[in-house]
């Protein structure tokens, strides 16, 4: 019976511990601390496996950095909003495509945005993450080639940057592979998280 009471003394105290010494919050910051710790060792790790393999772009208005793989035909013309548009024609109907977009609007106007789709892709998994230590929301993104070939995979990243003066924009990161190419989502997660603005 003695060892019931301690038990629940035990409880009570881990209780006022998260509830009323802000221990909820530790947590918290522990599990995003675990997070970032994650995916900065998934980045080591990649690059690692892969020196060499890829270049970076520098967005001369923006500003951002961001990498994608050598042999990707690369395209730095502004168009709609796209400030890089990398594309890999495996075959016919297999295609691997980054494209990194900006937008002069405010992070909070995505931040909670329940929309279920982006330029015809289906979003879903919503998530808060970090990259490069700015704030940022995921998406796993699924959808069809551009030619109406099969379906596609990838992500999408929106994240909170910032012009050389302060000024806030929001950078989105998308990169989808054919489905026969999943392996490569790796890859495209990579190109996500390489982002620095």
């Amino acid at each position: 019976m003695k060892a019931f009471g301690w038990l629940v003394l035990a409880a009570l105290a881990l209780g006022a511990w998260y509830y009323l010494l802000g221990g909820g919050a530790q947590l918290e910051k522990y599990a995003a601390e675990s997070d970032a710790a994650k995916m900065s060792a998934f980045v080591s790790a990649f690059e690692a496996e892969n020196a060499g393999r890829f270049v970076s772009f520098t967005d001369p208005d923006y500003g951002f950095t961001v990498k994608y793989p050598i042999g990707f035909a690369a395209d730095s013309e502004p168009v709609n909003g796209a400030r890089l548009s990398a594309t890999a024609m495996i075959s016919e109907n297999l295609f691997e495509i980054i494209n990194v977009m900006a937008y002069d609007r405010p992070f909070s106007s995505f931040a909670d945005d329940g929309s279920a789709a982006i330029e015809g892709f289906s979003l879903s998994n919503r998530r808060q993450i970090e990259i490069g230590g700015r704030a940022a929301v995921m998406f796993d993104s699924t959808g069809v080639t551009p030619l109406g070939g099969g379906g596609m995979y990838g992500t999408l990243a929106l994240v909170d940057c910032a012009y050389a003066n302060g000024t806030r924009y929001v950078l989105g990161v998308a990169g989808a592979v054919s489905a026969p190419l999943s392996e490569d989502l790796r890859m495209m997660e990579y190109v996500t998280y390489s982002v620095t603005c």
